[in-house]
């Protein structure tokens, strides 16, 4: 049997409340900043982009290595012209699923053919 005084007992558990308290809160910040901060700058900072017609360039479907599966999306590089400049971009979805169902993936594919005109 162990004979503290309370002073000892409270004074460690106060530091352990601190302690993972402070890590509670900085792994809870950590995820606040990555889903919910950031998507938000990027959504603000693509807002003022300005449609404009495009061509598409190239589209195919691509395939990542997953655990047990392969996960898909659909790379869409498109060339168009802003303000009397040439451009190409790729951006075709800011925040894209990720799945492992290919026939999602082709059906993009499918509405983007190469040579089609769209709005970028």
């Amino acid at each position: 049997m162990h004979w503290y005084r309370d002073n000892d007992r409270r004074g460690r558990n106060t530091a352990a409340v601190i302690v993972f308290g402070g890590l509670f809160g900085f792994v809870g910040m950590l995820l606040f900043v990555v889903l919910v901060l950031l998507p938000l700058v990027e959504t603000l900072r693509v807002a003022g982009w300005v449609a404009v017609p495009c061509v598409i360039v190239s589209v195919n479907v691509q395939t990542h290595a997953g655990k047990t599966r392969g996960v898909y999306d659909t790379a869409v590089r498109y060339s168009y012209t802003y303000n009397g400049k040439p451009y190409e971009g790729d951006c075709y979805c800011l925040y894209p699923p990720q799945t492992s169902d290919r026939a999602a993936w082709q059906a993009v594919a499918d509405r983007y053919r190469v040579g089609s005109e769209q709005t970028c």
